[in-house]
């Protein structure tokens, strides 16, 4: 009876061990997957702000040429007395 006992517990601490090998290995590919998947997302954050930059820009030029388009317009027709 003991050695069963004995032989069934050894059995338990070999698979306990296997599942532990297998674990790590299956957390190791989540985390590589992760990893991959937040880089992506990153990235995509990264070109969104940069089109967001570009956008302020854009507009801060436009309304730099209209104002001074309304300036000169002002200016050459008087408008101001």
């Amino acid at each position: 009876m003991s050695e069963e006992l004995s032989k069934r517990i050894d059995d338990l601490h070999k698979r306990f061990d296997d599942l532990r090998g297998d674990m790590h290995a299956r957390f190791t590919e989540l985390r590589a997957d992760m990893n991959t998947r937040f880089g992506a997302v990153d990235k995509r954050i990264d070109d969104f702000r940069d089109d967001v930059r570009r956008g302020f820009r854009l507009i801060t030029w436009m309304m730099g040429v209209w104002f001074s388009l309304l300036t000169l317009l002002i200016v050459l027709f008087k408008f101001i007395p």
